[in-house]
């Protein structure tokens, strides 16, 4: 329940976070940690004091105590692992079908028979249409048909990827992708938080978002994340873009990415960093601070890690919370609405590039579908392509 509200829309408050907990453990599996219903009605939550809010001056701590947050379980399978592998792949335009995506995908690339093959799976008789379910996806999200999210488990046993969207009256918006490492904790806290700190920084004056703004909001939370848990050993990282009236606000920590994309002549720029130790720069910045850099797996890592900078993560020197920005100036780079902007955790850019992503997107908008369209038609490539972690998507216009 708590994953499906990743928002936490439903359970804002105190009272109802620690009812949530309560049907957790009322509905655990086993036996041995079920709550006996004499145990369950001595729970905080009927205790009279935890129904009452004291006033708490005139700044109330906008990061409640979450138990559900604390407690939830990052073994947890949330869907079983696919078994409906795609068995056929078609060209689009000739029709020839291959038994491996790779010689599809060699074959539709070096003849110019389009982006991508067609799909044909064991338990789906339509082709390039997802074989599952979004976890969460635009129905379940503020309606804005400007903007597509979806995001799956693949081929991984736990989520750690986590979104943020919140549409403003004025026009403003605000979109983020979180992957959590280590378990989720970090990504939920940065999910749920982080957009509060951003429109914190600017206060009234929107125009106010810049590098030292950005950069105080990332280390708000971040300072907040570790007070709050210390304990906690999980991390995120966390891409965010901001839609003003005539600006693309674009902030990054660790490597989930955003590019921007053109409706005419597909990939423009990307607008982050890949915050990782084969970066020249951030493994020069890692060893001059003591950390350590070691490859595994084929793999530079500091501490273990894939990535330089996150939230979280105190226990591993060298990686930071500072972020890179960006700033799109929509009027000069994306005149008449020419422009989106693709958001996504690494387990889209593991196996898809910035031009095949800018690609696809078109093709998909091309043929009359909506910005959520472009979002599922992106993690369904992912997914064929062979992406083991979980992916998250989202498809912004601007």
């Amino acid at each position: 329940m708590q994953a499906r509200d990743q928002l936490q829309i439903g359970f804002s408050s105190p009272s109802s976070e620690q009812l949530l907990f309560l049907i957790w453990q009322l509905l655990q599996y086993d036996p041995r940690k079920r709550l006996t219903p004499a145990e369950a009605l001595g729970h905080p939550y009927f205790a009279e004091e935890d129904h009452a809010h004291p006033e708490q001056g005139d700044h109330p701590n906008k990061y409640p105590t979450s138990r559900a947050l604390q407690t939830q379980s990052t073994e947890t399978t949330l869907q079983p692992p696919r078994s409906d592998e795609p068995n056929k792949f078609e060209c689009p335009l000739c029709s020839k079908t291959f038994d491996l995506w790779n010689s599809c995908h060699q074959h539709v690339t070096k003849r110019k028979h389009g982006h991508r093959c067609q799909y044909h799976f064991n338990t789906a008789t339509a082709s390039n249409s997802l074989p599952f379910t979004c976890l969460s996806s635009h129905s379940l999200l503020p309606l804005d048909e400007t903007s597509g999210y979806c995001d799956i488990q693949g081929r991984r046993s736990v989520i750690e990827d986590f979104h943020s969207i919140e549409l403003n009256g004025d026009g403003t918006k605000f979109y983020g992708v979180f992957d959590g490492h280590r378990g989720n904790l970090a990504a939920k806290f940065a999910a749920k938080f982080l957009i509060s700190d951003l429109k914190d920084v600017a206060s009234a004056n929107l125009d106010s978002y810049n590098n030292f703004t950005i950069s105080r909001a990332f280390e708000n939370l971040n300072s907040e994340l570790l007070r709050r848990h210390p304990s906690d050993d999980s991390g995120s990282t966390a891409t965010v873009a901001i839609k003003l009236a005539d600006r693309l606000v674009v902030a990054n920590i660790g490597d989930s990415r955003a590019i921007l994309c053109s409706k005419n002549s597909g990939f423009r720029r990307q607008l982050t960093v890949d915050h990782n130790p084969a970066n020249d720069n951030e493994r020069n910045r890692i060893l001059e601070s003591g950390g350590e850099v070691a490859s595994a797996g084929g793999i530079l890592r500091v501490g273990g890690l894939a990535v330089s900078r996150a939230f979280g993560d105190s226990n591993v020197q060298g990686v930071i919370s500072e972020p890179h920005s960006d700033f799109v100036h929509i009027p000069k780079e994306c005149p008449d609405s020419s422009c989106f902007v693709i958001l996504a955790s690494d387990g889209l850019w593991d196996v898809v590039s910035n031009d095949d992503a800018c690609l696809l997107s078109n093709d998909t908008l091309g043929e009359g579908g909506t910005f959520q369209d472009a979002a599922e038609a992106l993690t369904l490539e992912a997914w064929v392509r062979g992406s083991m972690d979980n992916i998250g998507v989202c498809v912004v216009d601007i």
